[in-house]
C-alpha cells in the first residue's frame, strides 16, 4: 500500500506533501485506510512505535482503543462479543443522527446460524447475507434486505515472480511468467455466468481491479474479455502447454489457494472458475 510513497514532507500544520516514486492513481483511496492517532495518546500508552505481530508484540493499542467516532468501547469478549456506548463528546453530533445508544457486535460464524438470529429476532442486523437466503429474507414480515454491489473485485492473483512454481508440475520454469498463458486464464473464466449462477445476481463482472466507486476508475481498462474457451486453448497451444492424455487432458497443474467465508460466495466462486 505504501511502497510507492518516496517521501512525505509537512506544509503546515494541517497539510503534507506526498512525492510517489511513480504514477499511482489509486493512492489517495488507498491512503483512506491508513488511520491517524493522536500523538499524545500514544505517547501516553506506549504506541509510538509500529507492532511487530510477527514477533506477538504488543503496545498500547493493541488492547485499547483510540478513536474519534461516535461510540466508545464498553468491554470485549474476543469471539464473543463486544460492547459500544454512543461517546457524548462525538465531534459530528448534530451533524450526524444518533438514534443508536448501544451497539452490540456478536461474531456469527455459521451462515445459516446468522440468518436464523436475524429471523428470531435474537439480533437487529446481520451482514453478508448468503447469496441464496435473499430472496427469503426480502419476502419475511419485518425484515429489510438492502443490496448493491460492494466497493471489492474478487480477482485472482498469478505468482509470476518465481522462476519455478513449487506447486506445479511444470518444471524449471513458470507459466504465469508467460503473458499468453495469463491471457488464456483471463478469456476462459466466463465472469457473467459467475454472477448469474454463483451470486445469483448480486454482483457485477469486470475486467480489472480497479471498481467503479474509486477514484482513478478506467471503464476503458475494465472493459469485460469476451469469454472465448476456443482462443483460450489456442493461446495455450502457442504458449507450448498442449494438452496431456497422459495426464488427464490437462495442460498443467497448479494449486489454488482460496478464502473460504472471508468474502461473500468466495469458495463457491473459486470451485466454479476452476471447473471452467
Amino acid at each position: 500500500m505504501l511502497t510507492s510513497i518516496d517521501s512525505v514532507t509537512q506544509v503546515d500544520a494541517h497539510t503534507i506533501r506526498i512525492k510517489t516514486k511513480a504514477p499511482n492513481p489509486l493512492l489517495v483511496e488507498n491512503l483512506t485506510n491508513i488511520f491517524m492517532m493522536s500523538k499524545a495518546w500514544s505517547e501516553k500508552n506506549n504506541a509510538l512505535d509500529p507492532q511487530n505481530i510477527r514477533e506477538r508484540q504488543e503496545n498500547g493499542a493493541t488492547r485499547n482503543a483510540m478513536g474519534t467516532g461516535p461510540f466508545t468501547l464498553v468491554s470485549r469478549e474476543p469471539d464473543v462479543r463486544t460492547v459500544m456506548r454512543q461517546f457524548p463528546g462525538y465531534w459530528g453530533k448534530g451533524q450526524f443522527p444518533m438514534q443508536v445508544t448501544e451497539l452490540v457486535v456478536v461474531p456469527i460464524q455459521q451462515d445459516a446460524t446468522r440468518i436464523a438470529a436475524l429471523l428470531s429476532g435474537e439480533v437487529d442486523v446481520v451482514h453478508d447475507v448468503p447469496v441464496q437466503d435473499i430472496a427469503r429474507l426480502q419476502q419475511s414480515q419485518g425484515i429489510r434486505v438492502t443490496t448493491g454491489p460492494e466497493n471489492r473485485v474478487i480477482f485472482l492473483g498469478f505468482n509470476v515472480g518465481d522462476a519455478e512454481l513449487k506447486s506445479s508440475d511444470i518444471k524449471g520454469k513458470n507459466p504465469f511468467a508467460d503473458v499468453r498463458v495469463r491471457n488464456a486464464i483471463n478469456i476462459a473464466v466466463n465472469r457473467e455466468a459467475i454472477t448469474r449462477v454463483v451470486m445469483r445476481g448480486q454482483g457485477q463482472p469486470i475486467g480489472y481491479i480497479g471498481s467503479p466507486f474509486i477514484s482513478g476508475y478506467s471503464a476503458e481498462l475494465a472493459a469485460i474479455p469476451r469469454f472465448d474457451p476456443a482462443a483460450a486453448n489456442r493461446a495455450l497451444d502457442e504458449a507450448g502447454y498442449p494438452r496431456r492424455a497422459a495426464e488427464g487432458n490437462t495442460r498443467f497443474s497448479v494449486t489454488l489457494q482460496c478464502t473460504n467465508n472471508r468474502y461473500v460466495s468466495d469458495e463457491n466462486i473459486c470451485q466454479a472458475v476452476v471447473a471452467m
